[in-house]
């Protein structure tokens, strides 16, 4: 099963991300795209995640 992205449905959340805000690495955010094998809305949560690199 794939999902469409852009299938037009908006964001259940009104969170934003923004890389200077450690807050923003704390929370989800759930989108309802629409699956492949038709009408159906799935929920997807993202994560955001903040790693560092080393030298």
């Amino acid at each position: 099963m794939s999902y469409n992205l852009n299938s037009g449905d908006s964001n259940v959340t009104n969170t934003t991300f923004s890389p200077s805000n450690p807050t923003s690495y704390t929370t989800s955010q759930q989108v309802n795209p629409y699956d492949s094998l038709g009408d159906d809305k799935q929920p997807v949560t993202f994560y955001f995640a903040k790693t560092a690199t080393g030298s």
